[in-house]
């Protein structure tokens, strides 16, 4: 998962030159176009068309409770953020403004420090970093008081409220996650952002000098084709096949890649001084980025043993009776997980913390776990006691058609440790979805087993690789896995 190779590789290369090239177009853009509504139709149409192919790949509509939450971070991204950055280009050079972009990774540092509930500090040398970018971004505007003074401001201001409209839209997603797919919600976001920035055009009165050209349609189609569409796509595999740390340096080859563009096919001046400003705020980013992941590494190193909060949810997963009639023949993994799920609920019951059961049941017909057949039941040695919850699902996820997240979020519950069958599928899948809704998830890895399964290539796989292929897929992306002992521990 950490390293980029093959597919993950070549996801990642397109991400860079598409998103990278994407400063060219909007200059070419604005200069046959009016830039809001240039802005908006883009992601108007770009969100259409991805709201389209997220349907026929089967994922549902946004939930309504999560439409504010889309809606805001629509706004903030797109028409904060990327609309101003389509404004400011017809002020300054493409290359300068993805510089300038550069500084969204600053400013989202600063907001998470200062907005309540973040988990980033405003130490001393954050403090650095910042004035090191803000620096460089000065330094873009001119090389002297005198050059700032006398500089056209309109894009560089324009361009900094695009950057502190992003990190606040980042800030904020990051902080109220949705159960909206990643497809759904970006189409979402872009439909939203889009129709925004598309009334603001019509209000300034845009329309009238509304006049298509090839160059306008061939601007619109690359960044709604490359921009939004593949770019999109590539970097959501990208994710899916390489740690997100990884991908995320993204950020920093895209600058080199538009003051490369704007220099070889706009002809836009490039000297020293763009450089050395490049420089200034991709050092920045990273020391900031450095000074933050230290910080944690520090926090975690001085609590090897953490106590597990109060409201840590134990989440036993599809521990049903009819799963004995697939281990006759698909040879299950650890022998011992009953018991040591038996050992935490006990835990658990006496510290007082609360147990939610998930039972499944399937829509297959031939399946053991229908609701009408005898091994839909939880198991004896796990079963539920009076008062404790049992949520029932019909996929693979506890979260999906389940009231699950609202239950979390009614208790306060911040953390999640997840136990019972099978470690690929359903506890894989719903461990994932915990963390990407923003729960401190935990798996237990002897109290989690899985079942032999054949590849399409007719090769069959040992319970105990599969087992051990998800967690090592898991620990440091989605959750941390520990052992019943370690999780022990941290429940007396």
């Amino acid at each position: 998962m950490a390293t980029l190779k093959g597919k993950a590789l070549i996801a990642y290369l397109v991400v860079c030159v598409f998103w990278g090239s994407t400063y060219l177009a909007i200059k070419v853009g604005v200069t046959e176009l009016p830039p809001f509504l240039f802005g908006g139709l883009r992601f108007l149409v770009a969100g259409l068309i991805l709201l389209t192919l997220a349907r026929a790949l089967g994922d549902p509509l946004p939930r309504k409770s999560d439409w504010r939450t889309l809606t805001i971070v629509g706004l903030l991204l797109l028409a904060g953020g990327n609309a101003f950055v389509v404004w400011s280009e017809q002020y300054v050079g493409s290359g300068i403004a993805s510089i300038f972009v550069v500084t969204v990774a600053m400013w989202t540092a600063l907001f998470d420090a200062i907005i309540p509930g973040g988990s980033s500090e405003l130490n001393w040398r954050v403090i650095a970093g910042l004035l090191l970018g803000f620096l460089g971004t000065l330094l873009l505007v001119g090389a002297t008081p005198a050059e700032i003074l006398a500089a056209d401001k309109r894009g560089p201001l324009a361009l900094t409220i695009a950057s502190a409209s992003w990190s606040l839209g980042t800030v904020y997603a990051k902080r109220h996650p949705t159960q909206a797919s990643p497809y759904m919600g970006a189409a979402f976001q872009m439909i939203v952002g889009g129709a925004a920035v598309a009334v603001v055009g019509t209000l300034l009165g845009e329309w009238a000098s509304w006049h298509l050209s090839s160059r306008g349609i061939g601007a619109i189609a690359y960044l709604v084709i490359f921009g939004s569409i593949l770019g999109y796509s590539a970097y959501s595999y990208a994710l899916r096949h390489a740690s997100a740390t990884i991908v995320g340096t993204y950020a920093y080859v895209n600058p080199v890649i538009a003051v490369l563009l704007g220099w070889l096919l706009l002809h836009e001046p490039v000297g020293p001084r763009t450089f050395i400003a490049m420089g200034m705020i991709l050092v920045a980013v990273v020391w900031i980025q450095f000074s933050l992941k230290q910080r944690q590494s520090r926090a975690r190193g001085q609590y090897m043993t953490p106590q597990l909060p109060r409201d840590a949810v134990l989440l036993v997963v599809d521990v049903q009776k009819g799963m004995d009639v697939y281990a006759a023949e698909l040879n299950r993994n650890n022998p011992d997980l009953e018991r040591n799920i038996a050992r935490l609920q006990a835990a658990w019951r006496k510290s007082g913390r609360p147990i939610i059961h998930v039972q499944h049941l399937s829509k297959e017909p031939q399946s053991p776990l229908r609701p009408e057949q005898p091994g839909v039941e939880i198991k004896d040695e796990v079963r539920p006691l009076p008062g404790e919850p049992v949520v029932q699902k019909s996929v693979s996820s506890a979260f999906i058609g389940t009231t699950l997240e609202d239950d979390l979020r009614r208790r306060g519950a911040t953390t999640l440790v997840v136990v019972g069958m099978q470690t690929n599928m359903c506890v894989s899948t719903t461990a994932r979805m915990a963390g990407n809704l923003g729960f401190t998830t935990y798996v237990v890895s002897d109290a989690t087993a899985t079942f032999d399964n054949t590849g399409p290539n007719g090769r069959r796989y040992a319970s105990e690789l599969l087992h051990d292929v998800a967690l090592a897929d898991l620990n440091g992306e989605f959750s941390t896995v520990l052992d019943t002992k370690a999780v022990l521990e941290r429940v007396s």
